[in-house]
């Protein structure tokens, strides 16, 4: 017999004092930066889109590293999904770009 298992969700829900809004954007304008880096210098690698962003990150945003570190795997993850579902004729073939708020 067949053991089933269901799908486990894990959430949290937490009160904070200050707007996250304007942090999620901010991001959001990292990952694409990334992604158009990652373009550009023709990778999915998270880390030569890493170093390469490392310090503009750094000197326009003034984020902790992690920061860095998350968009641009966010980006690269984002891109190689993209060039899958392209070879496989299921999206646009036009520069993805990052819409929806994610941290």
């Amino acid at each position: 017999m067949k053991a089933s298992y269901g799908n486990a969700v894990k959430a949290v829900v937490f009160k904070h004092n200050t707007d996250v809004k304007e942090l999620l954007q901010t991001f959001n304008r990292m990952v694409n930066e990334c992604m158009q880096a990652a373009l550009k210098l023709r990778t999915t690698s998270p880390i030569k889109v890493e170093r390469a962003l490392y310090n503009h990150f750094n000197e326009r945003y003034g984020l902790a590293t992690h920061y860095c570190i998350s968009a641009s795997r966010v980006a690269c993850s984002s891109l190689k999904s993209w060039r899958r579902l392209v070879g496989r004729g299921r999206v646009d073939p036009n520069k993805p770009l990052s819409s929806k708020r994610q941290l």
